[in-house]
């Protein structure tokens, strides 16, 4: 009898701790789940601005009424997959915020009919602690910005200079933040910060032995991040002719960062050519006009820079393609309430006929009508 007591007693201990475990394990989840919260919060800015593009038929009401963020929510994030962070996602949705997943905020813009791809970026800028959410679509039946098939090649960079380009990266936020200026004055990037600087030399000593390779795996390489690193390398060449033809096909290379850190290059040599004439460094313009109707924020970006650096000295025939070509997509661009909208107005402006003073003195003014009104001269 007392064994069978005991047993009793012993079964119900172990219901009653059971029992505890039920309850325990989810509200230590919950509180592990509210706790990552407020840390995603803390580390990630809001939304002071959200600016469309792509919209031809599609309104941004229409967008917008489908959106699952807006102005003053935390910027949305690429999340890892995982129950936390599932659960973190429900706490912040009870807290008012409906999204903080940016795949979730792209698969929501995806549901408005007529819209076949949907992109959204985030930028900060200007030191200002709000940032702005592009949100990109690509409609039925409308140009599209195409890219270069996926290549397979097994060339590598050394390990040591795949190093550099990852401590420049991760040096970029902070010096940035400490005022670091960036000198393009050689036709390539050079920043005051020292660190970021003996790392930028580090890709001007590399290019001298090895261009050859850094242009094979540019082209050849199956792994994203080494044509990453491949493209920033190029952008040191001392011969920017040489690798010109590269970088414009990686202009349109599969991959985004691929894509950013080419048209980058091209947009500071550019700038250098515009200076130095003499050196007859030239680019086709009609990629980068195709570019302004990529659904990638980043390829617009990249894309307007280049096209300044082309019509800083007024060619006629490229003002002639991007006025044939891109109105309606630079028209779009100029009406976002963000400053990257100024980039849109500096090629409409020299579109328009205007000359460098009055678009500087437009820009003073935030002036964006007279813009627009020079293009009816």
């Amino acid at each position: 009898m007392a064994s069978t007591r005991t047993m009793r007693k012993t079964t119900k201990a172990v219901a009653v701790i059971a029992a505890i475990l039920v309850l325990a394990v989810p509200v230590a989840i919950w509180y592990r789940a509210r706790a990552l919260r407020r840390e995603i919060e803390s580390g990630v800015p809001r939304i002071g601005i959200i600016d469309f593009y792509g919209l031809k038929k599609i309104s941004a009401q229409q967008i917008r009424a489908r959106l699952t963020v807006k102005e003053g929510d935390v910027a949305p994030i690429e999340l890892d997959p995982g129950v936390m962070t599932a659960l973190a996602k429900i706490v912040w949705r009870l807290s008012g915020q409906t999204d903080l997943d940016k795949n979730a905020v792209v698969a929501a813009v995806n549901r408005v009919p007529g819209v076949v791809r949907a992109s959204v970026e985030f930028v900060m800028g200007g030191g200002d602690p709000r940032g702005t959410l592009f949100v990109g679509i690509e409609e039925v039946n409308e140009p599209l910005f195409e890219y270069r098939p996926v290549p397979h090649g097994t060339v590598k960079l050394p390990a040591a200079i795949f190093g550099a380009y990852d401590q420049l990266m991760n040096a970029l936020p902070e010096a940035l933040a400490h005022g670091a200026q960036e000198d393009d004055s050689q036709g390539y990037a050079l920043h005051s910060d020292p660190k970021m600087r003996a790392l930028e030399e580090k890709a001007i000593a590399f290019d001298v032995a090895n261009l050859a390779l850094a242009r094979d795996v540019l082209k050849n390489a199956a792994a994203p991040d080494q044509r990453i690193v491949a493209a920033w390398l190029l952008g040191y060449a001392s011969d920017k002719r040489a690798v010109i033809a590269d970088l414009v096909d990686a202009s349109r290379d599969p991959d985004e960062t691929v894509r950013n850190n080419a048209t980058r290059a091209l947009g500071v040599f550019m700038e250098y050519a515009a200076q130095k004439p003499e050196l007859n460094i030239t680019v086709d313009p009609a990629p980068f006009i195709d570019m302004l109707n990529s659904l990638v924020w980043t390829d617009r970006n990249k894309a307007s820079m280049v096209l300044i650096g082309l019509t800083e000295n007024r060619p006629a025939d490229t003002l002639r393609l991007l006025r044939e070509k891109a109105l309606p997509s630079l028209l779009e661009m100029a009406h976002w309430k963000d400053s990257h909208a100024w980039d849109a107005l500096e090629l409409l402006g020299r579109i328009g006929g205007m000359d460098e003073k009055e678009i500087d003195d437009a820009r003073g003014r935030d002036d964006r009508q007279s813009v627009f009104a020079s293009l009816n001269r």
